[in-house]
């Protein structure tokens, strides 16, 4: 889903660093904030500037995301492996995810990684084949 208002060049130049590799999408599940990391996400569209992500539609981040509404994927610099396995943990309880972390937060709450590369917005949108859930 592409986000209006958003400029075209700087979303080229941000979605250039993809080839860096790991992600962490995160959102908001209840009064708790779910993040997990991923690897599977690509630039779609410039123009629109639009990305897509999949998440297994039988997994504790889809079903978040899904019920949220909307989540936020940041991409990881080279020296942030730590956030990556922290968050890559299979089964990680969602109590105090970002123990530790200054976050920022959209206005939708999702949490903003300090020191990614870039960060994008995204709302969800059920995929039309499970199991997968875009966002």
């Amino acid at each position: 889903m592409a986000h209006h208002g958003v400029d075209q060049d700087e979303y080229r130049r941000l979605s250039d660093l993809l080839a860096v590799g790991l992600a962490v999408v995160s959102t908001r599940q209840g009064p708790h904030d779910l993040l997990v990391t991923v690897d599977s996400y690509l630039d779609i569209s410039y123009d629109p500037p639009t990305m897509g992500l999949a998440l297994y539609g039988l997994s504790r981040a889809a079903e978040a995301v899904e019920e949220a509404g909307h989540c936020r994927l940041s991409l990881l610099a080279e020296d942030q492996q730590a956030l990556a396995d922290r968050f890559g943990t299979p089964g990680a309880p969602p109590q105090g995810m970002l123990a530790g972390i200054e976050a920022g937060r959209t206005a939708d709450g999702d949490a903003i990684l300090p020191g990614a590369l870039a960060h994008f917005a995204r709302a969800s949108s059920r995929a039309s084949t499970p199991p997968l859930t875009a966002c």
